[in-house]
């Protein structure tokens, strides 16, 4: 008997935030320890880890506010706008579905078709033991790229705490300015990658068998389903609430 949706997307996600606490606890330990002996600079790191928000999140929240957009919003736009690409993996996928072709324009319908290169992922988790080069595709945008995204979310908060105290002085005071709002964004991001990784878990089976059809069924299943509804209701509403905290913590 297939678990439910429900419990796919729960399973996922608490893989997936084990992932990522498990690489920001290294990353944390291993910047503290060459940061002692002076290998790296903590102003450096924080610098490096920073730099999404200074040239990126930074100018956007600026320009919102020039609108008159509160800050609040500013941050949750900014963070919404990173779990929803995080999520469209699953979306695009279903441009792969060749079933699908004939109503695509002929430019979008040639560049699927070059097939070729896929096969150069197929040594990627996800991808290993798949012969069809669309679904090798479908496997590393479900599979490896959330995977690839919490480890690497995983690593900027590792480095971020652990520059951070030697910047500012103290553990307690990084986590004051950290845990707030993190305790809401973090969750929510997390459930924007467990959104496809759940997809590749229902149909890793088909994956691996070719069964072209029976993946695009189940992925159409999937995404059409109130499921997914509720998480992305649940995954907006975190990350409001995190940016209202952050805003406040920031004035």
């Amino acid at each position: 008997m297939r678990e439910s949706y429900y419990v796919t997307i729960f399973r996922c996600w608490h893989d997936l935030l084990s992932r990522l606490f498990l690489s920001a606890v290294a990353t944390y330990a291993l910047i503290v320890c060459l940061s002692y002996i002076g290998l790296v600079s903590p102003y450096e790191v924080l610098g490096i880890t920073t730099a999404g928000l200074r040239y990126v999140g930074g100018p956007l929240v600026a320009y919102g506010a020039i609108l008159g957009l509160p800050l609040a919003y500013g941050i949750f736009i900014c963070n919404t706008f990173v779990a929803l690409l995080i999520v469209s993996t699953l979306f695009l996928v279903m441009f792969y579905n060749p079933h699908r072709w004939p109503g695509y324009p002929r430019i979008i319908r040639r560049s699927f078709e070059r097939d070729a290169s896929a096969k150069r992922l197929r040594f990627l988790p996800g991808c290993r033991h798949i012969e069809n080069p669309r679904l090798i595709i479908v496997g590393f945008c479900l599979y490896f790229a959330p995977m690839l995204a919490m480890t690497f979310f995983g690593i900027m908060i590792g480095s971020m705490v652990a520059a951070g105290q030697f910047v500012f002085g103290s553990l307690q005071t990084v986590l004051g300015m950290i845990v707030p709002h993190g305790m809401f964004e973090v969750p929510a991001i997390v459930l924007a990658a467990a959104i496809p990784l759940s997809a590749h878990s229902l149909v890793a089976e088909d994956l691996t068998q070719g069964r072209v059809s029976r993946v695009f069924q189940n992925l159409q299943r999937f995404t059409a389903s109130q499921h997914i509804q509720l998480c992305l209701t649940i995954l907006v509403s975190a990350l409001y609430v995190a940016g209202v905290i952050e805003a406040g913590l920031s004035a």
